[in-house]
């Protein structure tokens, strides 16, 4: 009789734990569903939402046989047709509204990015044209002209056996009879100016290279100059050498 009772609340037990564990399971299912849409990561969301705008701006173009005006177009309806674009998605996952530039044939759209200010490093672009959109950037984001030369002769590098160009404008040679070199990788002598309209320099020993610009005053080898390149060690090498030219013209 003893054996049977145990036997009994053993089960009940068990059959009591199933069920509470499955109530609250659905109890936890249905919080789940009613608290709203769960927080997104912000950069992926971005990476999404640029795109998104991009493909809505490219659709308006094919029926209108222009861009729109604004990207308030793109949420309005026309004709009882659904509008092109959702009005959440004219305002970045940080609050700031979506910026765009028409600019003649071709069109920017821009995200201030995580700092929220217009002109810096983290700022994410599209446009109609990825060529277009590093020029976008050169123009607006410091930096981004070395840096697009460094990508563009990375991809030289990979190209030539781990050989640095010669020059620039051997670079831009030949990149000129090469369908190899696409999109931002296709250099023209234009894009050899830094933000101020100066000319950069470029110095290699045939496999580690630095670019320079003389910085806001125009002058090579005080301190506003910004170098980058390929190694890092190679870099922080030149940079110090600049110091030190630095320090024996005072």
């Amino acid at each position: 009789m003893k054996t049977e009772q145990t036997f009994s609340t053993k089960w009940f037990l068990m059959f009591f734990g199933l069920m509470l564990g499955i109530g609250c399971a659905v109890l936890a299912f249905e919080l789940w569903k009613t608290s709203g849409p769960r927080p997104q990561p912000k950069i992926p969301w971005i990476r999404v939402q640029m795109p998104t705008i991009k493909n809505a701006i490219l659709i308006y173009w094919t029926q209108k046989g222009k861009w729109p005006a604004s990207l308030d177009e793109l949420t309005t309806s026309a004709d009882g047709e659904h509008p092109l674009l959702s009005k959440e998605y004219l305002v970045d996952p940080w609050g700031e509204p979506i910026r765009y530039e028409i600019c003649g044939d071709n069109f920017v759209i821009w995200s201030s990015g995580p700092d929220r200010k217009i002109g810096t490093e983290d700022d994410i672009a599209e446009g109609s044209s990825e060529s277009h959109v590093e020029d976008w950037k050169a123009k607006h984001i410091p930096g981004a002209i070395l840096k697009r030369i460094r990508s563009a002769i990375h991809m030289y590098k990979s190209e030539h056996g781990g050989k640095t160009p010669a020059s620039l404008d051997e670079y831009v040679q030949t990149v000129a009879t090469n369908s190899r070199y696409a999109g931002s990788y296709r250099l023209k002598l234009e894009n050899l100016l830094d933000e101020w309209g100066e000319p950069v320099e470029y110095e290699h020993d045939g496999h580690c290279f630095i670019i320079r610009s003389s910085g806001l005053d125009k002058t090579m080898g005080t301190a506003d100059d910004v170098i980058i390149g390929w190694p890092p060690t190679y870099v922080d090498f030149r940079k110090a050498a600049n110091t030190d030219q630095k320090g024996k013209q005072k």
